[in-house]
């Protein structure tokens, strides 16, 4: 991977001070109270997509590959032997076994059986090839190039040897160095949808091949992604589907919880580039999304302090969680989804499993539930400053009951949408399942479960058992990273302490 490090967004005179900046505009708030005056923001994409001379790159590299090695003594350390998980790992075939196959085509079949959806029905452990996006990949170098690149490195990591992820971050940084001059061209010749694949792809590869040091470095992309859209939405004459719309939105907003940094309010608002009219399935989407705008705007009071009353935080807190749960009460059938009972113990959370009629609905679902869980560990924190009384008791262990349920929940809908062919379309004109089965998402989902307060240790020790598996036989090394994370909240946990979520990658 060509990894130059993540390129500051600060203003100028910022960067010259070398002092934070908020970022905002027109002026920033360090140049503000500095009576300085602010001289603008570098253009994004090229920023975030340029080309590096072959020294540096190769300089970036070695250092990479030491990092990788110390990585990897201290992942072993603390979570066992990966090649001990992957012969233990029933009907998980290792990818050892395809080392006979052409490099290309082995990183191919890789990102099939890991990364897209499971297709029970078909019989087979590798889904069909017939939907769009993957026979995009298959039929188009660009995008074909990226995904033999995760193919690879998730190859490497499980266990196959420091070459092929060698040969995973040169076609990485191939890709990296099409897109910069396909984005930089003067006039476009690849639809938007198509570039905003190929960079969702380049942010998959980051999940897949990191390390301690850049376990964040996939929020790269994510911005990249935005300033594209901006820079081509205002040219005119391009357009997104809306759920590809709506799940950057969602995305978004799981990089700021995630991550932190500057909240996915206000551009969500302003966006210039304009959205189809919606049909009737699309609204609970429209609505969630303004609700998970609330919440975001209640964590940046948070985040920095401002002067807002404990018991306003309470009561706003409280209005969105009952907001969000009117929006799970007046959802359609065709949101519905069936709860199961299966004896597969090893791919499911305790034998429970989703059966969805609609795979859209469930992705979009899962942000309601870490969304919920969110807001009733604020409501729980808040409430308990200011306890006294039946009526904080009795929130407080509502709150507690929610969080739980959530974590379940969300326990349940990672597992199914990881190994089960979850989807099952009983309603004509259904959309097909998304081709990606949205592991990546997973991970975020499971920090959020066992990041909760209050969850039983059953379901934090499934968590990092699951993470545990889907970085040793999925190669996915970001879970790894995950875990020690994760250990270091619940201590904190137990301290009485009650970290924001994103206070876990300062």
């Amino acid at each position: 991977m060509t990894f130059c490090g993540r390129p500051s967004k600060a203003c100028l005179s910022c960067r010259q001070r070398r002092i934070k900046c908020n970022r905002a505009v027109p002026v920033c708030r360090q140049c503000q109270r500095a009576g300085k005056q602010c001289t603008g923001y570098r253009d994004e994409p090229p920023l975030l997509f340029r080309d590096e001379n072959v020294r540096t790159v190769r300089r970036a590299l070695r250092a990479k590959e030491c990092s990788d090695r110390r990585n990897t003594a201290q992942l072993i350390h603390l979570n066992g032997n990966p090649e001990n998980d992957i012969q233990h790992t029933p009907g998980v075939v290792p990818p050892s076994q395809h080392l006979t196959v052409p490099m290309d085509e082995q990183g191919l079949r890789i990102f099939f059986c890991h990364f897209a959806t499971p297709h029970g029905v078909t019989g087979s452990k590798e889904p069909p090839r017939s939907h769009p996006f993957l026979l995009r990949i298959m039929e188009d170098g660009f995008s074909r190039q990226a995904a033999v690149a995760i193919g690879l490195a998730a190859a490497s990591n499980s266990g196959n040897g420091p070459a092929l992820l060698k040969f995973a971050r040169q076609k990485y940084g191939r890709t990296l160095q099409e897109l910069r001059q396909t984005v930089q061209a003067a006039t476009m010749t690849k639809d938007l949808d198509y570039i905003l694949l190929i960079i969702l792809m380049l942010a998959l590869f980051e999940f897949v091949d990191c390390d301690a040091s850049s376990i964040t470095a996939w929020a790269v992309h994510a911005d990249g992604a935005t300033a594209v859209l901006q820079r081509f939405s205002a040219r005119g004459g391009f357009s997104v589907d809306y759920r590809a719309q709506l799940q950057y939105y969602f995305s978004m907003f799981i990089k700021y919880f995630f991550i932190g940094g500057s909240p996915p309010v206000d551009w969500a608002r302003s966006s210039t580039w304009h959205m189809p009219i919606l049909p009737t399935e699309g609204q609970p989407a429209v609505t969630l999304m303004g609700i998970l705008m609330q919440l975001a705007q209640l964590y940046l009071t948070l985040l920095h302090g401002m002067n807002m009353p404990v018991e306003e935080v309470a009561r706003t807190a409280l209005a969105i969680a009952s907001e969000l749960a009117a929006w799970k009460a007046t959802l359609p059938v065709t949101w519905s989804y069936e709860l199961r009972y299966s004896t597969d113990m090893s791919h499911t959370f305790h034998g429970l499993y989703h059966i969805y009629h609609d795979a859209w609905a469930s992705r979009v679902t899962n942000n309601y539930r870490y969304a919920r869980l969110l807001v009733n560990d604020i409501i729980l924190t808040y409430t308990d400053r200011n306890a006294g009384g039946y009526e904080q008791v009795s929130i407080q262990n509502q709150a507690t009951t929610t969080i739980t349920q959530m974590a379940t929940e969300i326990c349940i809908a990672a597992s199914s949408q990881v190994y089960h062919e979850i989807y099952q379309p009983e309603i004509d004109n259904l959309s097909p399942p998304p081709a990606s089965n949205g592991v990546f998402m997973v991970l975020f989902l499971l920090n959020v479960a066992a990041w909760g307060t209050g969850v039983p240790d059953v379901l934090f020790e499934w968590v990092i058992d699951t993470l545990r598996t889907i970085g040793h036989i999925k190669g996915i090394r970001h879970a790894l990273y995950l875990i020690p994370k994760l250990q270091k909240i619940r201590e904190q946990r137990k301290l009485g302490l009650r970290p924001l979520l994103f206070q876990m990658f300062p």
